[in-house]
Formats: C-alpha cells, sequence, structure tokens
C-alpha cells in the first residue's frame, strides 16, 4: 500500500486565481456613490423650495377657500331663523291668545264655605271650567 504522504512536498500549491481589489478602490467608488445621491438629493430640494408657493399666496388660497365654508354656516343658520319666525307666527298666535284669555277666576260663595276642594290644572288649552258637582253625602247649602 503505497499511500502518498501528507507531508510531501513535491506537488506544487496552486496559485490563488482571484485578484483581491485594495481597500481604496472601493472607497473611491463608494465615496463616488454617495457624492452622486447627495447631489441628487439636493436637486430635488432646490426643486421643492422652488415649486413651493409664496406666504402670500397660501395666505389668498386660504381665504377663497373660506368663502364656501362661510356661506354654508351662513345659510344654515338663516335657515334655522327662518323656522324659528315661521313657528312663531303659526304657533305663536296660538299662545298669544292662551296668555291673554285666562281671566282671574272669581270663586263663588259657596264654594268658599263649602269643605271640598276641587284641583284643576292651568296647563290644559282649551279646557273650560268645569263646574262642581257635589257629592251625593255632602250636605246643601
Amino acid at each position: 500500500m503505497n499511500r502518498p504522504s501528507e507531508h510531501a512536498s513535491d506537488e506544487p500549491k496552486p496559485l490563488p486565481t482571484a485578484q483581491v481589489l485594495p481597500f481604496e478602490r472601493q472607497s473611491e467608488l463608494q465615496k463616488a456613490v454617495q457624492q452622486r445621491a447627495q447631489e441628487t438629493i439636493d436637486l430635488q430640494r432646490e426643486r421643492a423650495a422652488a415649486s413651493r408657493p409664496g406666504p402670500v399666496r397660501r395666505t389668498i388660497t386660504f381665504l377663497l377657500a373660506t368663502i364656501p365654508v362661510i356661506l354654508t354656516f351662513g345659510a344654515a343658520i338663516s335657515f334655522v331663523g327662518v323656522l324659528k319666525r315661521f313657528n312663531a307666527t303659526v304657533f305663536g298666535t296660538e299662545t298669544q291668545t292662551e296668555q291673554q284669555e285666562p281671566a282671574p277666576q272669581t270663586v263663588p260663595e259657596t264654594q268658599r264655605d263649602s269643605d271640598v276642594v276641587i284641583l284643576q290644572s292651568y296647563g290644559v288649552p282649551g279646557a273650560a271650567p268645569r263646574e262642581q258637582s257635589r257629592s251625593p253625602g255632602s250636605p246643601a247649602p
């Protein structure tokens, strides 16, 4: 058994075929890419600053944009006012007549002497005062 020994120096070592670039060349390439990117960013900033409208133009645009909003709210508020006036004219006449009609009622002598008290509500519109009916067990005056 003839084995080649591991320590044999008869065989030549293969030379490396890949070439390693020095670090400086990669750094120069990276610097060039970074410089180009920075120039592009600066150019975009300049374009954005040039296309941005001035403060006077922004103020005028804002004022023009608020006109429809103010008109809409003004129309809604005036519509509510018209509805209030309409309700006051239609339903207000009834409440005014109700306020004018109730006059102080005089209580007859017979009611003052009796022990029976009848409660009547004040807020019922159109209700006529009821005549008192005596209960069958109450004495007649």
